[in-house]
């Protein structure tokens, strides 16, 4: 009896772990073994000979596309950079707004998270209409006098732009989580300081923010990963242009393994990834967890 009571537990999680094994484990592992083989479209049905570290060598040469690999991980920089920073503050501030007890603010949480329940497509193309040279925003710009601005067809612009679609698209979710994190704060305290004469940001400094700070960083590992990974957006957008100012190193894996159909060097560049949002998440955890 007491043995069937110890196996339980364990019998019960059983299909949710074989579910993370399946679509999580299991996609790692073979990225990883796709990387050290060759493997293309062509020959993909045929015996796959040994590679070794040969992929990771072709993509710092980089003979196949016109736009160096590591150029990519500077776009890809500036993108998870950018709109990370943006998502987090911005999330932060409006989770911080939205806990004060003020009328309405249930609907303000609705309104202001309907572009997270939006799929990455139909933000594109909602932000392309708004960045048409006769869009939405230019058109605001003329109305206050100023020049139009070529927002996805200039160089310098058009990551940045990404970049505030991105926010647009991501800050909801930072958001709800943080806003959830704010709940578990006990109203004692906060009332204790504030009788003790601390100010809003004396009161965010040492009370606030060092007891959400561990759901601080798990938010920033999601959002950087969900955002290190991301192609569709750039690709409907831009298709990574103008002259590969906005290819990212997930737009550049998508482009190796389902364009030029070589799935080792896209295997490659996934394995080179997976290890940047571990990175990542270590410096989080290191740098916030532990608050």
């Amino acid at each position: 009896m007491r043995t069937k009571t110890v196996i339980t537990p364990y019998l019960l999680i059983l299909p949710a772990l074989a579910t993370l094994l399946l679509l999580f484990v299991y996609p790692i592992l073979l990225n990883g073994y796709l990387s050290i083989h060759d493997v293309k479209f062509a020959t993909f049905n045929r015996a796959w000979p040994v590679a070794g570290l040969e992929n990771y060598q072709a993509l710092l040469k980089d003979s196949i596309f016109p736009f160096k690999f590591y150029k990519s991980l500077w776009v890809s920089l500036q993108f998870v950079g950018g709109s990370v920073l943006g998502q987090f503050v911005l999330g932060l501030a409006l989770a911080l707004a939205l806990n004060a007890r003020i009328r309405g603010r249930g609907l303000f949480r609705v309104l202001i998270a309907f572009p997270w329940i939006l799929s990455e497509l139909v933000v594109a193309y909602i932000w392309l209409y708004l960045y048409q040279p006769a869009g939405a925003i230019n058109n605001l710009l003329s109305a206050a006098g100023l020049p139009a601005v070529r927002w996805l067809g200039s160089p310098g612009i058009a990551i940045w732009a990404l970049v505030l679609t991105n926010i647009w698209f991501g800050t909801p979710f930072t958001m709800l989580m943080m806003g959830a994190a704010l709940t578990t704060i006990n109203p004692e305290v906060t009332e204790a300081a504030t009788v003790d004469g601390a100010n809003r940001r004396q009161l965010f400094r040492w009370i606030t923010w060092p007891l959400i700070a561990p759901f601080g960083a798990l938010n920033l590992i999601l959002i950087t990963m969900w955002t290190a990974n991301l192609f569709a957006l750039p690709l409907a957008m831009t298709k990574g242009g103008p002259v590969y100012a906005t290819t990212t190193t997930s737009l550049y894996m998508y482009r190796y393994a389902f364009e030029f159909g070589n799935f080792s060097l896209g295997s490659s560049i996934g394995v080179m990834l997976f290890v940047f949002n571990v990175v990542a998440a270590a410096i989080y955890l290191r740098t916030l967890g532990g608050q």
